[in-house]
């Protein structure tokens, strides 16, 4: 789903603010590895470990055990070319309570970066570490009289690229509770065409308890695709649980499909580094590092299964407030938004952003302030160039505050109930170009659906659906069957001896046929009448589960009674040779009529005839 109020797509992590940190990647020249990743102490039933590093020139590497053990620990891959790569380390589960460690030895131009890896024993706790301390300081924010408090915002996106340009509007709305504390935050989205209507609206309350704070979506989407011009709603909810550490920081969460992010401070509260995984999408995994200076994030290094990308910032003389939620973080990252306005990810950004920097991408970041100091518009512009071309982005956002009642506008229409109110079946086929020119034949005919669709705003209207079927069985050698060699007894008792009709199940969807074969059965050989049939569907809109279902439309019976066969013919044609002597021939024919249409009278063309020639050997 759209949501233009995540200011700028950069990580997915929650930000804060505050110290200094020295370089984060060890010193090679061949090798650029972050130090983070130079060593792991991994839990005793971890299977899997990622090692991201960027090298100058073609590179090996290698795992040796250290620990006594049998086999446990495997990398993959061993080799690869110049640039940005990620090793997967496999392990075995521990099931001892003794630690085991192993070297993962990355060579280079002569060079080599030693990773240790430790697995630790059943029951071993993870070492404490010096950048994540148990209680890290949490920013104290000030009281914010409920006049100053930030309750929406107006949003205004414009994209250009070469061949035109596009706007977006929408707002957001924030809640807050009698101690300031932010309760729900809305955003709604307005309609690029019916602009004074929005198009979706994602709607979130936030509820705390011990440890932990909910955060509940409840999202509804007038999509782009539509039904004869009725655009079509969709809706759902989602949760996702912040847990808290023990200083009230958010220490990670977990989605609903499973997905996980934890978050790593410093001692003096500020974000240290965030972490990201999700089992169903591997390449997906990152790991991101901030840098701090002056109380400012200078930079945001991420390495993720398909690339390392480093982020830079500058920042304004103009101080970041707290209006109820961080502006500052806000603007700097995609984050969490919760924990972000939350106050909850860490200690804040000192200063007002000026510009990011993003591979080809560069953003400015443009204020103006009211009468009482308060920021009162943001404006955001964004170049970029790939191999592709190059674009431009421009967000424009107009702050309010103090209590304000804000009327949510009205959506767009869109379609809420269809129903099927007549259907039945048309005894003759017809030109969609030309409905009055009609044809009838016994083995074609016509299914209809007549849908009453009802609109948000009450309008209704109908349209006929309308599905055309013409059947015609035949054997995969044509009405001329292949030559066939027979007994002289099976040519003087030569009869039909029974008739059947099967269904061969090929699928049970719209987009897959049904397959019928009508057998005759000789005493000498059989004959499979084939066809294959579309069963006619239309799709109903379904207002409980916001979707298109399939809605099966009239059929004409396709039962054995659909087939009239006469008594076969075997026909004496004289004697004859082959290659290998004497012979008697013969030939076979059927006739037969197929007629699904019983109200069409038929005709002589109508009826089908089989034959084939066959031989019997007197040698």
């Amino acid at each position: 789903m759209k949501k233009l109020f995540i200011f700028s797509a950069l990580i997915t992590l929650a930000l804060g603010g505050g110290s200094c940190s020295d370089s984060e990647t060890d010193e090679f020249q061949n090798i650029l590895i972050p130090q983070d990743n130079l060593s792991a102490s991994i839990s005793a039933d971890a299977l899997s470990h990622t090692i991201g590093f960027e090298t100058t020139q073609s590179w090996t590497a290698s795992v040796r055990e250290t620990s006594r053990a049998e086999s446990w620990i495997s990398i993959n891959p061993t080799s690869g070319d110049a640039g940005k790569h990620t090793i997967t380390v496999t392990l075995t589960e521990n099931e001892t309570t003794e630690s085991r460690q192993a070297v993962v030895t990355i060579s280079c131009g002569g060079e080599s970066a030693n990773i240790s890896i430790t697995q630790r024993g059943v029951g071993q706790d993870e070492p404490e570490d010096p950048n994540n301390p148990d209680n890290p300081q949490k920013p104290e924010h000030p009281d914010v009289a409920p006049e100053d408090r930030l309750t929406w915002v107006e949003t205004t996106y414009t994209e250009v690229y070469s061949d035109g340009s596009s706007t977006d509007k929408s707002y957001l709305l924030f809640e807050y509770d009698a101690e300031g504390l932010l309760t729900g935050y809305d955003q709604y989205d307005y309609d690029s065409e019916q602009t004074d209507k929005i198009n979706a609206s994602y709607e979130r309350t936030l509820k705390r308890s011990e440890g932990k704070i909910t955060d509940e979506e409840k999202w509804f989407e007038i999509d782009g695709s539509s039904y004869e011009g009725m655009p079509l709603p969709n809706s759902g909810e989602y949760a996702k649980e912040y847990r808290l550490n023990a200083s009230g920081l958010v220490s990670g969460y977990t989605d609903p499909d499973g997905a996980s992010q934890t978050f790593t401070y410093n001692a003096d509260g500020t974000l240290a580094r965030s972490e990201y995984r999700d089992p169903s999408y591997p390449e997906a995994n990152s790991t991101a590092t901030l840098t701090w200076q002056d109380g400012n994030i200078v930079s945001i290094s991420t390495i993720d299964g398909r690339d390392n990308e480093t982020t830079t910032f500058s920042y304004t003389e103009h101080l970041n407030p707290w209006n109820g939620i961080d502006i500052g973080a806000f603007m700097i990252g995609d984050a969490e938004e919760s924990a972000m306005l939350l106050g909850i990810s860490g200690t804040t950004v000192k200063n007002l952003p000026a510009s990011r920097q993003d591979g080809n991408s560069t953003m400015t970041y443009t204020y103006t302030f009211d009468a009482e100091g308060r920021v009162s518009t943001i404006v955001t512009e964004e170049n970029w160039q790939d191999g592709g071309g190059s674009g431009s982005e421009r967000t424009e956002y107009t702050l309010h505050y103090g209590p304000q009642t804000v009327s949510k506008p009205d959506y767009i229409p869109y379609l809420t109930k269809q129903e099927v109110v007549d259907e039945g079946t048309l005894p003759y086929t017809f030109s969609e170009d030309n409905p009055d020119e009609k044809w009838y034949g016994v083995n074609a005919y016509t299914s209809y659906a007549k849908i009453r669709s009802t609109m948000s705003d009450g309008r209704t209207s109908e349209k006929t659906e309308y599905r055309q079927i013409n059947i015609n069985p035949s054997t995969q050698e044509g009405p001329v069957l292949g030559y066939l060699y027979i007994t002289q007894d099976e040519a003087d008792n030569f009869r039909l001896v029974s008739t059947s009709f099967n269904e061969i199940p090929l699928g049970e969807n719209e987009i897959t046929p049904h397959r019928f074969v009508y057998t005759l059965e000789y005493n000498c050989f059989t004959v499979n009448l084939e066809f294959d049939v579309f069963y006619p569907s239309c799709t109903v809109f379904d207002p409980a589960t916001g979707e298109q279902k399939t809605h099966w439309m009239p059929m004409l019976p396709l039962d054995k009674n659909c087939f009239t066969v006469s008594e076969p013919e075997l026909r004496y044609m004289g004697e004859n040779t082959d290659e290998n002597g004497p012979m008697s021939e013969y030939y076979y024919r059927q006739e037969y009529l197929f007629q699904v249409n019983r109200d069409v009278e038929p005709t002589e063309y109508d009826y089908q005839l089989l034959s084939r020639h066959m031989y019997v050997a007197h040698y």
